[in-house]
C-alpha cells in the first residue's frame, strides 16, 4: 500500500521525554543517511527557533521536509507551521477538510518574533501549502508487543505527510536532480484548488495551493512527449497480444 510502495523507508524514533531535541536529532540522522524526503507527522511542543537551522540544513542537503499543519492552537506545535517545511493539510474523499479545517495564515513577525527568521521568508504565508488524503486512509500497523501487524483505517492530520512524501519519492525516482525547491514548486503548480476561483484565494489556510495531484505532477515532469512502456498480461501472467492501453493523467 502507499503512494510509493517501492521506496526504501528509514525509521527514526524520537523520545517523548525530550521530544524536540530527539526529533531534531532524528531529522539530522536521516539526512546523513541520504534520505530524499522526511515525513514529520507529530507535534514537538511550542515551536522553537532552534528548529529553523536543522530544517534549512536538511533542505540544503537535498532532503525535502514534509510536516503536518493542523487547525487551531495546535498549529503552533507542529513542524508544518514553518515556512521552510512542505506543510500538509488533511481532507476526506469529498474534499472536505478534516475536522472542519486545516492550519491558517501565519504572520511571520507576530508568530516568530525573531531576527533568526531567514530573509527569504515572506511577511505572511499559508499553512498548509498543500492538502491530501487524511480520512479513512488504509494504513499499515507494526508487528510488535502491542500490535499484531496488518492494516487499519485511520483518520487524522498525520496521514498527510506520508502521502505527500510518497509523491516526492515518485518525483525523485524520475529525476534525481530535482531540488527541494523544485519539487515543492512542481507540487504547488499541479495541485487542484477546489471550488470556483472566486471561492478560494490561492493559497489559503484550508487547502494551501490545492490538493496534491500525483498524476499531474508526474505528467508535468515528464513533459508532453512522455512514453509508457511495458507488457500487458492476463490474470495468469501471460502476455496479451494486441492489447490497447489508454493512459489517463492529471492533464486538463
Amino acid at each position: 500500500i502507499g503512494v510509493a510502495p517501492g521506496a526504501d523507508v528509514l525509521v527514526a524514533r524520537y523520545e517523548s521525554e525530550d521530544l524536540f531535541t530527539s526529533a531534531v536529532a532524528a531529522l539530522e540522522w536521516v539526512v546523513t543517511q541520504g534520505a530524499d524526503v522526511v515525513s514529520m507527522s507529530f507535534e514537538f511542543g511550542p515551536l522553537k527557533h532552534a528548529a529553523i537551522e536543522p530544517i534549512a540544513n536538511a533542505r540544503a542537503a537535498g532532503t525535502v521536509v514534509v510536516g503536518t499543519a493542523v487547525t487551531g492552537p495546535e498549529m503552533y506545535f507542529s513542524p508544518g507551521a514553518m515556512y521552510s517545511v512542505l506543510s500538509t493539510g488533511a481532507i476526506d474523499s469529498e474534499r472536505t477538510p478534516y475536522k472542519g479545517g486545516n492550519g491558517g495564515e501565519i504572520r511571520t513577525d507576530r508568530f516568530w518574533r525573531s531576527d533568526l527568521v531567514p530573509e527569504d521568508w515572506p511577511d505572511r504565508y499559508a499553512a498548509p501549502k498543500v492538502a491530501t488524503a487524511g480520512v479513512d486512509v488504509l494504513a499499515a500497523l507494526p508487528d510488535n508487543d502491542e500490535l499484531d501487524g496488518g492494516h487499519k483505517r485511520t483518520n487524522g492530520y498525520s496521514n498527510g505527510p506520508p502521502h505527500v512524501s510518497g509523491v516526492v519519492a515518485l518525483l525523485r525516482s524520475l529525476d534525481r536532480s530535482l531540488s527541494p525547491e523544485e519539487i515543492e514548486q512542481l507540487l504547488i503548480e499541479t495541485a487542484d484548488q477546489p471550488g470556483e476561483a472566486y471561492e478560494q484565494s490561492d493559497p489559503n489556510g484550508t487547502y494551501g495551493h490545492g490538493i496534491v495531484n500525483a498524476a499531474a505532477a508526474v505528467a508535468e515532469l515528464q513533459g508532453p512527449n512522455r512514453e509508457v512502456s511495458g507488457t500487458v498480461a492476463d490474470t495468469d501472467g501471460a502476455p496479451v497480444s494486441g492489447a490497447t492501453v489508454t493512459a489517463v493523467t492529471g492533464d486538463s
